[in-house]
């Protein structure tokens, strides 16, 4: 695991864009039928975005793929470009 963080934490995350919006949602704590809602895309969908997430990062569960993008500094360099989208 220390490796990937190495590894990961020397190069910019490469996630498109729709895995960023639902990673974003996700962090905020909506639900998968949520951020579909929100995003005008299926839940299945953005099952699909973050099941592709957690492979890449080799994650065993939606937590963990936080914890894991937590370590790699990833909240401190994204933006929130989706706050005022985003109903409170």
């Amino acid at each position: 695991m220390e490796r990937l963080l190495q590894r990961n934490r020397l190069k910019p995350l490469q996630i498109t864009h729709r895995q960023k919006q639902c990673l974003d949602l996700l962090t905020r704590g909506y639900s998968p039928k949520e951020i579909g809602s929100i995003l005008f895309i299926s839940r299945r969908t953005v099952n699909y975005h973050l099941f592709c997430l957690l492979q890449r990062f080799d994650a065993k569960s939606y937590p963990h793929l936080v914890f894991l993008l937590a370590t790699m500094d990833y909240f401190n360099h994204a933006s929130n470009q989706y706050q005022n989208q985003v109903p409170a």
